[in-house]
């Protein structure tokens, strides 16, 4: 999954497998396409170990930032699409696909932290909102204040992924030196 294009199309796709499936009460059918795409990206990938530590990272903090959330009655998913503890196991999956984009389809926010921030302060709740759209997530009221603490959560997210991201990337090649 080299291409940038096949990897953000089939981190989408993996999306909507995740989401549909917590809504319609599958929350399984998320976390398997999940797997297969992630196991197919490991055995592509030129960089595995980053990868899997890149995907490690992935899974805790976004396993421990939407239990907080769920904790906190922010968000709140249907007992059938949960399958472990206060974030879902699709949740996590969500997650862990996300965090494959960052060597790829990602690849050129590689050290931006401020444009991480600023991305994860917008696209974090609008992916929250299309999840409660398709009836996959409950937000508590006011709106406004869920939404406020999905971004909180993303603005903190997006800058800490991206840092093990750059550390469990491959080092660059140095520049081809001329010769005469």
């Amino acid at each position: 999954m080299h291409q940038p294009i096949v990897n953000f199309v089939v981190f989408q796709a993996a999306w909507f497998a995740c989401v549909l499936g917590g809504a319609y009460g599958y929350p399984w059918t998320g976390v398997i396409a999940t797997i297969v795409w992630l196991g197919l990206h490991l055995v592509w990938h030129p960089n595995r170990e980053g990868e899997i530590k890149l995907f490690l990272a992935g899974a805790v903090l976004g396993y421990l930032a939407d239990s907080i959330l769920v904790s906190a009655g922010i968000l709140v998913f249907s007992p059938e699409a949960r399958l472990v503890g206060p974030s879902p196991l699709w949740m996590v999956a969500l997650w862990l696909g996300f965090v494959a984009t960052f060597h790829n389809a990602m690849k050129w926010m590689s050290g931006r932290y401020l444009l991480g921030t600023v991305l994860g302060v917008i696209a974090g709740p609008i992916a929250y909102w299309g999840g409660a759209r398709l009836e996959a997530v409950t937000f508590a009221d006011p709106f406004g204040l869920t939404m406020a603490a999905i971004s909180v959560e993303w603005a903190i997210a997006m800058p800490l992924l991206l840092y093990v991201s750059k550390l469990t990337e491959l080092p660059s090649e140095p520049p081809e030196q001329e010769t005469e």
